[in-house]
């Protein structure tokens, strides 16, 4: 129901991207008025927080650059360029000599933004809808909008060599690479062809996948399980085979197919730098209600539709907000009980809020704070454990717990906790260096000489330094400190 880790993609987000589809289905013509011009400035706003982040070369607080990018409003580059090439395509469509004031800065800085986000994807997926915009249109219009849209794209590029860190969209493009795309892409068919009826279920990719990891792959594009985690695909056609297998695939084909037909006008053309987007890219929180709000607005000309009642409605409304009422207040104040850092406060409320190991992590790195000597707090090691139990498909967990048990003295539950670890995933940094550490307390050079090879392989470690050696030092600080 809720996914896995980062939880963007769950059967709970899939049925909420179905009501957002119904609400662009039921919108009236004035509706869809108000909702291009709504989708365009609310975009222009989030561009212009990205220009301003690039400019100002901002590095602390919640607007600071991601490694030298810009966010906007949303969580991410790839998903900031991916929402500016979207509102640019929905201007370059609508734009016209006659009304030319009104979508002009929009239309300028969601250009600008595209390309400063450095997401290729975004650029090429912006461009290219532009270019087949105007095959398609062959008009003065269109082919002066898309001018437009293009001299938008290269001024971004221009302002980011001038005033930014040089990570814009164009240069990465030269420069960049796949970052394991491929190898995910094949590791994902291994794993729809595990489960092909029914598939791994929704947000369950990175299990899916994870014991195929290579020792290379690892090295070069799982190094770190937070920031290099892969939970989707990158892919939307893999990561819904992965998910729902063949037979729900098949229903997904066969729903599109009977809608894409009767898509539309500016909508529709804003849609496709986002499914472009989901060929490279995850389908995330920031993305998917969008798509399916342009689409379902796509295709509501023309097509009867039966909105539900004024009770019906408002028995939803009631419904929705007494559902999502206690997460919004949850969420203010565990933010509250984070910035007073309040273990025992924050504990309560995520105990509240159903073990989610998310909140679990911070109440458990909360608790090591305030541990009064090198051990670990019981409490802690009390949250590490629940946080592994609630999600215990996550390696990175069970690394954790490990951790925080080997600290406490607790050899035998960190030996069993590392091996959950390694058996979801053999080729795991954090996992390989607790590995090295139980070596080292035995004294056992062979296993940790496997484990230095091992590390050194993954680049993990010093691949200079022998088993012996390395257990000698280790005695010697070990005495040091007075055991």
């Amino acid at each position: 129901l809720l996914g896995f880790a980062g939880r963007d993609l769950s059967a709970l987000t899939v049925c909420a991207a179905s009501g957002f589809w119904m609400l662009g289905r039921l919108t009236s013509p004035r509706g869809r008025v108000l909702l291009g011009g709504v989708v365009a400035w609310a975009a222009t706003v989030s561009g212009l927080v990205g220009i301003a982040q690039v400019v100002g070369a901002v590095e602390t607080g919640p607007l600071a650059l991601a490694f030298g990018r810009p966010t906007g409003l949303a969580s991410n580059p790839v998903y900031f360029g991916a929402i500016s090439a979207a509102g640019l395509m929905l201007c370059v469509t609508v734009w016209r000599p006659s009304n030319w004031r009104r979508f002009l800065v929009p239309l300028l800085v969601l250009g600008a933004a595209t390309s400063v986000s450095g997401s290729r994807v975004a650029l090429v997926a912006a461009l290219f809808a532009i270019v087949v915009h105007t095959a398609v249109r062959r008009d003065r219009s269109s082919l002066l909008a898309g001018g437009m849209g293009v001299a938008a794209l290269a001024s971004g590029v221009l302002l980011d060599r001038v005033a930014g860190a040089g990570r814009n969209a164009a240069d990465r493009l030269i420069d960049g690479s796949g970052g394991g795309r491929t190898t995910v892409w094949r590791s994902g068919l291994e794993a729809f062809a595990d489960r092909p009826l029914t598939g791994h279920g929704f947000g369950r990719f990175r299990p899916a996948v994870q014991d195929k990891f290579t020792a290379e792959f690892v090295r070069e594009n799982a190094i770190d399980d937070v920031t290099q985690a892969w939970f989707d695909a990158h892919n939307v056609g893999i990561g819904v085979l992965v998910a729902v297998g063949v037979i729900g695939t098949a229903l997904l084909i066969a729903w599109a197919a009977a809608w894409l037909p009767s898509i539309r006008g500016p909508f529709a053309w804003a849609l496709l730098p986002l499914a472009l987007h989901w060929c490279l890219q995850p389908v995330s929180l920031f993305t998917l209600p969008l798509a399916m709000l342009l689409f379902g607005a796509a295709g509501a000309e023309g097509v009867p539709t039966v909105p539900p009642g004024r009770r019906v409605t408002i028995a939803g409304v009631v419904v929705g907000a007494a559902l999502a009422g206690p997460l919004v207040v949850g969420d203010f104040m565990f933010q509250h009980a984070v910035d007073e850092l309040d273990a025992d406060k924050m504990a309560t409320i995520a105990a509240a809020a159903g073990d989610d190991p998310i909140l679990g992590d911070v109440v458990a790195q909360a608790y090591k704070l305030e541990a009064t000597s090198r051990d670990a707090s019981s409490d802690e090691l009390d949250w590490r454990a629940r946080v592994a139990a609630s999600e215990p498909d996550r390696p990175f967990w069970w690394s954790r717990l490990a951790e925080e048990q080997l600290e406490a003295d607790q050899i035998d539950e960190a030996e069993e906790s590392v091996r959950r670890a390694r058996d979801l995933q053999l080729n795991n940094r954090r996992s390989v260096r607790v590995e090295i550490l139980l070596a080292l307390r035995a004294g056992d050079e062979e296993r940790l000489a496997a484990a230095l090879k091992l590390a050194c392989v993954l680049g993990a470690g010093d691949c200079g330094i022998g088993a012996e050696e390395l257990i000698d030092e280790y005695r010697a600080a070990d005495a040091a400190v007075g055991g």
